[in-house]
């Protein structure tokens, strides 16, 4: 079993494209505006990963307002150093470790994003 896609319902979607584009270096691969107000965009990582960030508009029903997440998306690095200092320079915030090349940090939504050592 692979994974497809993660999907993450947003509070602002383009705060949380920003992060994912420039922190995360995701790339778009398809955006999509629904006539009921839905926005999506659709980011891949180099190895097709999959990342669906998703923003319905306030009115929209059966929808709770987003206010952080229990998701959490574990990315691989071939530098983790590297990819620490990065996210140092970018002023984001390691919320759990380092712990043997792992670390955790959070996107603008609350969700738990991982980062770790590719093996």
């Amino acid at each position: 079993m692979n994974l497809e896609m993660v999907t993450i319902a947003v509070a602002d979607l383009e705060k949380s494209e920003k992060f994912y584009k420039e922190i995360l270096e995701l790339k778009e691969m398809q955006r999509i505006d629904t006539p009921d107000g839905i926005h999506i965009v659709f980011l891949k990582d180099e190895e097709d990963g999959i990342i669906e960030l998703i923003e319905y508009p306030n009115n929209f029903t059966g929808v709770e307002k987003v206010n952080g997440s229990n998701v959490s998306i574990v990315f691989n690095v071939n530098d983790f150093n590297k990819a620490v200092r990065k996210l140092e320079e970018q002023n984001i915030k390691i919320i759990n470790g380092p712990m043997e090349k792992y670390i955790f940090i959070h996107d603008p939504n609350g969700v738990k994003i991982g980062v770790r050592q590719k093996h």
